[in-house]
């Protein structure tokens, strides 16, 4: 039997048998199963991981998890200390003990709490007790939970042809000579961009010192260039450049963004829509792009949820086939760091939520500070040079900025689809296949992202995906209580019943206070959970043909205070209520708006019908794994023996 870098203990499924994971065999991309006569056997990294994704690997000791099991040991210990001095001040408030002695009792009560003591911050004043306490009352537990809100800035200081120069003058003096120095590369970069426009007959764009700056700034590496600075900018950019050689294997930390592509689609009818939306997430040890949406309205915290499960969950077979991609290696994983920026759609307690539930570690960057994200960044120039090229791009190098927008607008043919199929298929087959510069290598290497990934998946262990029980936990994570009745629970207005949730409601009696966890993408049921034993059990909306709605779908068309009911709301009548709200919407607009209002209609509503079709994951009724296989598995007979050894 081989060594293994780590003992795992999980049971894997394979075409009905039963074998023990024992570990992941060093140097090498592969895991060591045994099973029930004592038999070693492995099998590859990849077809494990898909094989976690699909369900076929558990641990022999799992169980229903509620919102919470799954905070970091530090968040908890924030929350837990914040819940307890809310808790305190309360109970004084009602004994009506005077302000300054409540806060002087408090912080006496919390040095007596042995679990607060790895807590490091200073103890709060008076009025952010109260402000925490205001916040209690209003929002309950979440409430309690730190947020920052700021916006981001996407601008860039200059062109993409003074930054291929610049990142071109550092490539070829980088490792093999001596390092320029900014005034060199300043002065060198200016001659041959200023060449290159009055070659061009264009006037030429910002090419100061502060920009080429800039550019070292975004750049993975602190010894590109020569150059004396204080200790004070010394300090701050030694800690910028840290962080990036702190990356040593893949899924130690993805940037995520969204960007606006630089073309004009269509709809089917060949009528213009505008620019589509594009959210990618990138693996900054290979630049493997984990994930790539498409979307006419603008991103949202869904859209950066929808992104940040796909980076953990595999491409399934019928994706590669919907676009003719040929090479279909994929990877997914749970990241440790997550890196965002500050604009809108990374706010709101949904992203909040599903993060929490991952267990994964988030990074939110500055304003004004591209370099803290340069991966993502970079891939987004790449991406959109590449979409120069597509008929309807609205610039070009000859022509950047807006100076093409009426040729993009006459000779725009693509819709949204054909274009994301263009994309996907250059994503795959060439992009992944593409050699890197050295200077936006972690590692400092001339490989492409297939290759750097190959690469340090032999030489690391790479983290598991999500499996189907993680999955169902970041939709299903949010909590209300409310009052169980004969007829059942009611939630949003709606009533919810099953046969289950009426023997609970008998056995415990009618009138009791029930927590109650719904997915907010889907109104079609709600779990409601049993105060005994803690047992999910699950509630079906009474109004039918509500599949694939959301509960903001249904906020947005309920009238104020109006209760839905199957005697005086029914499907249809939410259905008409959509459609109106859609011609109201679309009143005061331009034409393009229009069509674009009613082309991001019709794909909220075919996505809306997509997700009626799938049965909806609910935790704790997915922790036994299917007997059949979900993929091709090699039989026992098929798998690879591995000779014993004496220890």
């Amino acid at each position: 039997m081989n060594l293994v870098s780590r003992k795992d203990g999980r049971t894997i499924t394979h075409n009905g048998e039963d074998y023990v994971v024992d570990g992941p065999v060093p140097s090498k991309d592969a895991v060591q199963l045994i099973d029930q006569n004592g038999e070693v056997y492995q099998i590859s990294g990849d077809e494990f991981r898909k094989a976690i994704s699909n369900g076929l690997v558990r641990s022999s000791e799992l169980s229903p998890t509620r919102y919470g099991t799954y905070q970091s040991e530090e968040h908890r210990l924030e929350t837990d200390f914040r819940l307890f001095i809310v808790r305190q001040e309360l109970r004084l408030r009602e004994k009506e003990v005077p302000r300054r002695s409540r806060r002087v009792y408090i912080e006496k009560q919390v040095s007596q709490k042995a679990q607060f003591a790895a807590r490091r911050k200073p103890f709060p004043s008076q009025s952010t007790i109260n402000d925490w306490t205001s916040k209690f009352i209003k929002n309950g537990v979440q409430g309690l939970v730190p947020k920052t809100h700021r916006s981001g800035n996407r601008t860039d200081r200059c062109d993409a042809v003074f930054r291929e120069i610049v990142e071109n003058l550092i490539e070829q003096q980088y490792l093999p000579h001596d390092r320029l120095r900014v005034s060199d590369l300043h002065r060198e970069a200016c001659r041959q961009y200023l060449f290159w426009c009055s070659e061009n007959d264009l006037e030429a764009g910002n090419c100061g010192r502060k920009v080429v700056e800039a550019i070292i700034k975004t750049l993975p590496h602190d010894d590109l260039i020569k150059r004396k600075m204080g200790s004070k900018h010394a300090k701050t950019h030694r800690k910028q450049a840290k962080k990036f050689y702190d990356i040593e294997a893949p899924f130690d930390r993805v940037e995520i963004d969204s960007t606006p592509a630089d073309i004009m689609v269509t709809n089917r009818s060949g009528e213009l829509v505008g620019r589509p939306w594009v959210t990618a997430a990138i693996d900054c040890a290979t630049g493997w792009v984990l994930a790539q949406l498409f979307t006419l309205h603008h991103p949202n915290s869904e859209t950066i949820v929808e992104t940040l499960m796909k980076t953990m969950t595999h491409c399934e077979e019928e994706f590669f086939e919907n676009f003719g991609i040929v090479s279909r290696k994929t990877y997914a994983a749970k990241p440790k760091l997550f890196v965002l920026d500050q604009a809108q759609e990374n706010q709101g307690d949904f992203l909040d939520a599903v993060i929490i539930a991952t267990r994964s570690e988030v990074f939110w960057a500055e304003p004004r500070n591209p370099q803290q994200k340069p991966f993502i960044e970079r891939y987004n120039r790449t991406f959109n040079d590449m979409v120069k090229t597509l008929p309807g791009a609205t610039e070009s190098t000859l022509l950047p900025g807006n100076s093409r927008q009426e040729k993009a607008e006459e000779e725009a043919c693509l819709t949204l689809d054909e274009f994301e199929e263009i994309m996907q298929k250059w994503r795959f087959d060439e992009y992944h296949l593409r050699q890197r510069k050295r200077i936006c290598s972690v590692f400092r290497k001339y490989e492409s992202p297939l290759e750097a990934m190959q690469r340090l998946a032999e030489e690391h262990v790479m983290p598991d995906p999500l499996t189907l029980e993680e999955r169902a936990e970041c939709f299903w994570v949010f909590e209300e209580t409310r009052g169980g009745w004969k007829y059942g629970v009611e939630f949003e207005h709606m009533q919810f019943w099953s046969e289950e949730l009426g023997d609970l409601l008998r056995r415990i009696g009618y009138g009791k206070q029930l927590k109650i966890r719904y997915n907010p993408l889907d109104v079609r049921m709600i779990l409601v959970v049993d105060p005994q034993d803690e047992r999910l059990v699950p509630a079906y909306n009474k109004i039918d043909g509500l599949d694939g709605l959301s509960y903001a779908a249904i906020k947005a068309i309920r009238p104020p205070r109006a209760k839905m009911t199957p005697d005086c709301f029914d499907s249809e009548a939410v259905l008409q209520a959509m459609m109106e709200r859609r011609q109201t919407k679309k009143l005061g607009k331009t034409k393009m708006q229009k069509t674009r209002a009613d082309e991001i209609e019709r794909r909220r509503t075919h996505r809306m019908h997509e997700r009626a079709l799938k049965q909806p994951l609910i935790p704790g009724q997915v922790l036994v794994a299917p007997r059949t296989s979900a993929m091709t598995i090699p039989t026992t007979l098929d798998l690879p023996k591995v000779e014993k050894k004496n220890a």
